[in-house]
């Protein structure tokens, strides 16, 4: 009997520092994990977090730039794509086909020009009697009148071919103009206004090259 209740009192003193022990450790553990959230709390300071934030926003902000510029291409390659390669006129042929039309309708004009002022003095030359009925160049006057008319007849056949040339350009950039404001209807949902007005000045910037130099050509 004795010997059971000392082994009884052994179990429970055992027991007791056992609890005691987990009682301390568990203490210990919460006091370090206290210990280190406090830490934490004072290096994670409120201008901490903030500027994090502001990081994390930017970064944000970069992507969301990325996509909509990589949007921005692909829809204006689409764009670039539809248009026919006979109305895809660039800034660089439309300055070079309307140089060399404007000069070619310059010398045709002036050519022109000197053959009508010279048929007519030498009518008037003929009408004043200035050219002698018995002179050598009497017999030559009527065929080189007939060659003159002949010449001015081709400049006016040359320029007529220039003023129809002159109308093709025109309906090719009211062609294109009106492909474009297609174009700029259907893809106005998918851009954003900047996009669009960016795309809009450089097809316009073409347009308007080309209508200056058909004005330079009909004048």
């Amino acid at each position: 009997m004795d010997s059971t209740i000392k082994s009884y009192h052994s179990m429970h003193t055992e027991f007791d520092q056992t609890a005691d022990r987990q009682s301390e450790f568990s203490a210990q553990e919460l006091k370090t994990r206290l210990n280190a959230t406090q830490i934490q709390e004072k290096l994670t300071s409120p201008s901490e977090v903030k500027m994090k934030h502001h990081q994390e926003d930017l970064k944000n902000a970069q992507r969301k730039t990325e996509n909509s510029e990589a949007k921005r291409k692909n829809i204006e390659a689409q764009v670039q794509s539809r248009i026919p390669e006979t109305d895809n006129l660039n800034s660089t042929d439309i300055s070079e086909n309307g140089s060399d039309l404007n000069l070619k309708f310059q010398e045709t004009q002036n050519r022109y020009e000197e053959a009508v002022k010279e048929i007519l003095n030498v009518q008037r030359q003929m009408k004043l009697g200035l050219v002698s009925s018995e002179s050598e160049e009497t017999s030559s006057e009527p065929s080189r009148l007939k060659v003159m008319r002949e010449e001015v007849e081709m400049l006016k056949q040359e320029l007529k071919r220039t003023l129809e040339e002159s109308k093709r350009q025109k309906e090719k950039v009211r062609v294109l103009q009106k492909k474009f404001e297609e174009r700029e209807q259907n893809v106005a949902s998918k851009l954003s206004v900047e996009e669009c007005e960016e795309i809009k000045n450089s097809y316009c910037s073409v347009i308007d090259n080309n209508k200056k130099k058909l004005l330079l050509t009909e004048r």
